[in-house]
């Protein structure tokens, strides 16, 4: 009976291995769709626009009260886990 469950086991094992694999190579070549692009030049302007989007939210901010009540809980999650 053992036996058995290691084989159903490995079988599922290779089957989920199949299944990720495979979603892996279809999501890669679907990036590898989009143009390349130079990351590498105005360092300092893109790290701005990195803290204004990333760390002040600034797209949140486009309707006032959705983007009030979504920088408050935004806070409060910085808040929690800087004390943990």
């Amino acid at each position: 009976m053992a036996i058995l469950q290691q084989i159903l086991f490995v079988a599922a094992l290779a089957t989920a291995a199949w299944f990720l694999f495979r979603r892996a190579g279809l999501i890669r070549r679907a990036i590898q769709l989009g143009k390349p692009e130079n990351r590498t030049d105005r360092p300092n302007e893109r790290f701005s626009i990195m803290l204004r989007v990333a760390f002040g939210q600034k797209k949140m901010m486009t309707n006032v009260t959705v983007g009030l009540m979504h920088f408050v809980i935004y806070v409060g999650f910085i808040i929690v886990n800087i004390e943990v």
